[in-house]
C-alpha cells in the first residue's frame, strides 16, 4: 500500500510514505496521528477522515447497512496492549518494530486499528496488519463478506495511482480463536513501476461475531519473511466471549 495516508504506517494496502516521522513511547504502544500519503491514521479523538472512497458507495453511519463499498468510518484505538475491534484483536507485541496505527482508509471499516512497517525494499509503500468492525449488512454471510471487503480495498485509496489490478483469490473456511471464519487471499499486482515491488499479498479474515469483524493484512509479493509475521499476527488472533 502507498504510505499516503498513514504514515507512520497504514498499509492495509500499499501506502506510499509522505516523509512524516512519528514516534512511539519506549514502553507504552502509542497510535499513529501523522498522515501518510494515501491512508491517514487518526488518533481516537480526531474527526473521522471523510476523504473521498473511489468505491460506488457513500459513507456509512457506523452501522451495518452497507450493501456494498463506502469510504472509512472511523478509526480505532488500543485497548490496553490490544488492537481491538468489536470483538476481534492481537497483542501489537506480535508485531515487534511496526508502529501502532489508527487506519481511516480502510473501506467500509469501523473503529480500525493495527500495526504497520514500510516496506525497505520498495519506494513509498508499507504493509499493514489491522482489525476492524465491518458495516456491511448483516444479511451479507462472511465468506460474501471477505470477498467484498477484498474487493473494496483493491479498489479503494491505499492503491490511489498505483494501477492496480485484482488478481484471482483463493477462499476458504477457517477458524479464529474457535469461531467460524471465512478467509480470502489475492495478490493485487501494480502498473507503477517507481514503486519497485510488483504489489501485495492482501489477507482479509471475516469472522462470524456480531457485529461481524474482520483482519486484513498487505506484504509484498513474493516476500516470505513479511508473510511469515503477518502468520504470526493471525495466529494470535482472539475473540471476545461476551
Amino acid at each position: 500500500m502507498l504510505v499516503v495516508a498513514i504514515l507512520a504506517v497504514t498499509a492495509v494496502f500499499a501506502l506510499r510514505d509522505d516523509g512524516d516521522d512519528t514516534a512511539t513511547g519506549p514502553t507504552t504502544p502509542e497510535l499513529s496521528t501523522s498522515p501518510p500519503v494515501s491512508m491517514t491514521p487518526q488518533s481516537p479523538t480526531s474527526t473521522p477522515s471523510s476523504a473521498p472512497s473511489t468505491s460506488p458507495s457513500s459513507k456509512s453511519d457506523g452501522k451495518q447497512n452497507a450493501t456494498d463499498c463506502t469510504a472509512n468510518v472511523s478509526g480505532g484505538d488500543l485497548t490496553g496492549d490490544q488492537a481491538r475491534a468489536g470483538a476481534l484483536g492481537f497483542p501489537v507485541s506480535l508485531a515487534p518494530g511496526w508502529q501502532v496505527i489508527a487506519d481511516t482508509n480502510v473501506p467500509n471499516g469501523i473503529g480500525v486499528v493495527g500495526v504497520a512497517r514500510p516496506v525497505p525494499t520498495a519506494k513509498d509503500w508499507m504493509m499493514e496488519a489491522v482489525v476492524g468492525e465491518s458495516n456491511l449488512v448483516a444479511s451479507m454471510d462472511i465468506t460474501e463478506q471477505a470477498s467484498k471487503l477484498l474487493t473494496c480495498v483493491a479498489d479503494g485509496p491505499g492503491y490511489d495511482g498505483a494501477d492496480p489490478t485484482l488478481n484471482t483469490p483463493k477462499t476458504s473456511k477457517v477458524t479464529v480463536d474457535g469461531v467460524d471464519a471465512a478467509r480470502v487471499d489475492a495478490d493485487v499486482t501494480i502498473g507503477d513501476a517507481t514503486r519497485g515491488l510488483p504489489g501485495d499479498v492482501v489477507t482479509v479474515i471475516a469472522v462470524k461475531t456480531e457485529p461481524v469483524t474482520f483482519f486484513l493484512a498487505t506484504h509484498p509479493i513474493g516476500d516470505a519473511a513479511s508473510q511469515s509475521a503477518v502468520d504470526a499476527i493471525i495466529a494470535g488472533l482472539t475473540v471476545e466471549r461476551g
